[in-house]
């Protein structure tokens, strides 16, 4: 009901989120690709398509859309993307740039997808003190366990990265910290993680399919 009488950021995304929350994918794009059908230049709806296309691992189409989205005027969200989309490829040298540029003073979940990337990458002794960064945000409550499942996950330390995911959903301890999003974690770029017994009764809790 929103979209109809505003395709922008707050009416839109909303409903985005929700239908990705719950697994809804197909759902999620029809939305995000409506707002973009009323607005094609929206910002926002250009991040949310890509979004929702790098879930359903289709990058390519994901990444013409961020493209489109002029430098000066990204949301967050499409750095995040755009990382995720060349990790998916292999391509850890263009994901790892994309994570830096994404990273400001307080925002935790670029930090844990960087050092993720550079894990993955080899990088193990660069990770190491953005490792210490995120266990230091958690501490004070700035991210949530689900940023340390990241960077377990990084390490190859899956069963370790699904308790951690199960014990946040379990505290429902992201639901208001900064941070990753879980949605994040259900990406195609995490299958190993899928497979996990903690990671699976996680996403029933939250009523994933």
């Amino acid at each position: 009901r929103a979209l109809e009488h505003d395709p922008t950021r707050p009416a839109h995304e909303a409903p985005v989120d929700l239908y990705l929350w719950t697994g809804r994918r197909d759902q999620a794009l029809d939305v995000a690709e409506r707002a973009l059908e009323r607005d094609p230049r929206s910002p926002y709806a250009h991040a949310d398509v890509a979004r929702v296309l790098q879930l359903m691992n289709r990058c390519d189409e994901a990444l013409t859309h961020l493209d489109q989205v002029a430098r000066g005027n990204r949301p967050t969200r499409t750095a995040e993307t755009r990382a995720l989309c060349h990790a998916q490829a292999g391509r850890w040298n263009e994901a790892i740039a994309a994570a830096r540029a994404a990273i400001t003073p307080s925002d935790s979940s670029s930090v844990s997808l960087l050092a993720w990337l550079l894990h993955r990458a080899g990088n193990s002794n660069q990770a190491a003190p953005l490792r210490q960064v995120v266990v230091d945000r958690v501490r004070r409550g700035r991210a949530s366990a689900v940023d340390l499942a990241l960077l377990d996950a990084g390490a190859r330390d899956f069963d370790a990265a699904a308790r951690r995911v199960q014990e946040a959903v379990d505290a429902r301890s992201f639901v208001m910290a900064a941070g990753v999003d879980f949605v994040m974690l259900t990406g195609p770029v995490f299958q190993e993680l899928h497979r996990r017994p903690a990671f699976i009764e996680a996403r029933k809790r939250l009523g994933y399919p």
